[in-house]
């Protein structure tokens, strides 16, 4: 192929990623909830953004803005949840594969690369997304980078569009810093070299942007909600309970919790010189976990050769893969090093760079937890990395036929991640819990004002502006004068209230519960879950 030929080649090969990707996300709605708390939290202060006003720069401000333009052309929140889904899907795999071509990665191995990510349990099974928002910014980024020749301009350039992904993912403010760290100390040492001119030029751009910023939004790791102590906290909660037996939630009772090994702290720094002992056996347990998390996100995926869908076939399937990984670095092993020995010199500005973005995360995964959505954007730049650094540089000459075989191939290889994609899943089984919920309160045509009490995590960011969340974890008295003080008039009866030790310990809740009627309620099931939902009396007299 020439270089025209090559590049519709690649335009092709997006469209086969395009599809491939509307290919795994067919019938999504029909079999994936709707996850409540984290993203619908974003999904809501987006749709909402211009009555909420602009949030704080460490809630995920430009994720929220890229709601708020979604709402723009889709109204129904259920849809919208959906389509962002699909497109935080789809876009990181094609920026993905367009940025390993970018670098002259061979055609075969950005397919390969690209596929694999496309069908990881990384993609689409990790949730919340805004990791996949930074990481399409990321892949965008270096994708622009790619034709900056200046090193100390793409440091700039790096330094202001990493600034935006901290609008999305706080912990990114680091890369920010040191893209800027890089630029000063790389100035100095090439000062001589520098044209100036150019470089200042690019300097002011990116001061007039961080300054503008931070004025309208802030800093992105300050802000009220200390986002870096609430993760901490919750995930500390979280490995307790696995080290020793608590009732407590550790998502929603995580102050009460941490306050015994770290009294009245409020920054990771200050948990660390209060009880260093307890700080580093949660780090440690957090590394021995990265092990799991690891291979989790990349290397399990919706099976391609074993038959029907279950999770026990993407693990195996997964071991597979590793396995055959480990048997073609050792076949090909003098291949790789001699292009490893090749590329690395041409290659280490890109790794470093790459290292700017990756450290952040690696970070969170040791102090935080090895989440999925942490350990996401290291396996994608290190996979980029090793597909630049490993692939050879000679010109790969790929036949017309060949590239429309892959195409296909890669579309046809491409699985529904549904089971069956023509079933409807919805249908009185059960697996649409919130979904079914929403749909259900809604059809009430409820107009009146509705203070909803429910332990599930927003169901009302789904409904209309009459509802209003009452959260399960904000009670603190006993049940009939929280009943009374926050005028609930809906309670949606679920497993998670049931289970919630605010409730199950307090003997007026289940007095209530024996008899509804005596307050007003009336009790009634909510079709397709195991919910009920009890409702008052005035919300539905006419």
């Amino acid at each position: 192929m020439n270089p025209s030929q090559t590049r519709l080649a690649d335009i092709a090969m997006v469209f086969a990623v395009v599809l491939a990707g509307i290919k795994l996300t067919y019938g999504l709605e029909r079999f994936l909830d709707i996850g409540l708390y984290d993203e619908s939290v974003y999904l809501y202060k987006g749709v909402m953004l211009a009555s909420l006003g602009i949030p704080p720069p460490d809630s995920g401000p430009l994720y929220k803005a890229w709601y708020w333009l979604l709402s723009l052309f889709v109204k129904d929140n259920i849809k919208l949840y959906y389509l962002n889904y699909r497109i935080m899907s789809i876009a990181p795999a094609v920026l993905f594969y367009c940025l390993m071509r970018t670098y002259r990665t061979p055609m075969v191995v950005s397919l390969v690369v690209t596929f694999f990510y496309l069908i990881s349990f990384g993609n689409l099974s990790v949730w919340p997304k805004p990791s996949h928002f930074a990481i399409a910014i990321a892949l965008a980024l270096f994708l622009i980078k790619r034709y900056i020749p200046s090193n100390s301009k793409s440091a700039l350039f790096l330094a202001g569009g990493t600034l935006l992904m901290s609008y999305a993912r706080p912990e990114f403010f680091m890369s920010y810093v040191l893209f800027i760290g890089f630029y000063i100390a790389y100035a100095i040492l090439k000062r001589r070299a520098l044209k100036w001119k150019e470089d200042l030029t690019a300097l002011i751009l990116l001061v007039v942007m961080s300054l503008s910023l931070f004025a309208i939004f802030g800093v992105p790791v300050s802000g009220e909600n200390n986002r870096s102590w609430n993760a901490f906290g919750q995930h500390f909660s979280l490995n307790l309970s696995k080290w020793q037996h608590t009732d407590k939630n550790p998502w929603t009772d995580w102050e009460t919790i941490v306050r015994e090994p770290f009294g009245h702290a409020h920054s990771v720094a200050g948990a660390v010189l209060i009880n260093p002992s307890a700080f580093i056996k949660h780090a440690a347990y957090n590394v021995v976990g990265l092990v799991n998390t690891v291979f989790g996100v990349f290397l399990m995926h919706f099976n391609i050769i074993l038959p029907s869908r279950t999770g026990a076939k993407f693990v195996i399937e997964g071991y597979v893969l590793a396995a055959l990984l480990i048997v073609a670095g050792f076949y090909f092993r003098k291949r790789l090093v001699s292009n490893f020995r090749e590329n690395y010199n041409s290659s280490r500005i890109i790794i470093l760079f790459s290292s700017f973005v990756v450290l952040p995360s690696l970070i969170s995964l040791v102090i935080i937890y090895p989440r999925y959505h942490y350990a996401l954007i290291v396996g994608v730049f290190i996979a980029f990395v090793a597909a630049v650094v490993l692939s050879s540089n000679a010109p790969q000459q790929i036949q017309k036929n060949a590239a429309i075989s892959y195409a296909l191939l890669f579309v046809l290889l491409t699985p529904y991640s549904t089971p069956n994609p023509f079933f409807n899943y919805s249908s009185n089984n059960g697996q649409l819990q919130t979904v079914e919920t929403i749909r259900f309160i809604r059809a009430l045509n409820i107009s009146k004002p509705v203070n909803m009490l429910e332990a599930e995590g927003g169901v009302a960011y789904y409904l209309n502006s009459n509802y209003v969340w009452i959260a399960d974890w904000s009670k603190n008295t006993g049940f009939y004068q929280f009943l009374k003080s926050n005028g609930i008039n809906m309670i949606v009866l679920s497993e998670a209230l049931y289970s919630d030790t605010r409730f199950s310990g307090d003997k007026q809740w289940q007095d209530f519960l024996s008899n509804p009627q005596t307050f007003g309620f009336v009790k009634v099931d909510v079709r397709g879950t195991t919910r009920q939902l009890l409702v008052h009396e005035a919300l539905i007299s006419r």
